[in-house]
């Protein structure tokens, strides 16, 4: 779900991500369950002439969460003997910049 605004160059966007419990798995392998959880993005862009500036952030609240499809972590198997599932990314700020030519 998100919320959208525009006036004259600048465009910002909020966005609202959501995945429920994953509780329907199978245990022959190793499909783990995760909990739901939501995250937060926002983005906020300036366009003039031919030229775009964007910042963005993903998982703004810095959500600690493991997707439902991520599967397990192998890594994290050989330093701690645990099968746990993949964690999600944490927060990234993004730059852009862009040229229209």
């Amino acid at each position: 779900m998100s919320l959208e605004h525009s006036l004259g160059g600048l465009e910002t966007q909020v966005q609202l991500s959501w995945a429920a419990d994953k509780d329907r798995v199978d245990p022959t392998r190793n499909e783990p369950r995760t909990q739901g959880y939501a995250l937060v993005d926002a983005q906020i862009a300036y366009s003039w002439k031919t030229y775009r500036v964007t910042l963005a952030a993903e998982n703004l609240l810095d959500k600690a969460y493991f997707a439902p499809l991520g599967g397990i972590s192998l890594g994290d198997y050989g330093a701690t003997g645990m099968l746990r599932p993949v964690p999600g990314r944490g927060r990234s700020i993004n730059v852009g910049f862009g040229v229209k030519f």
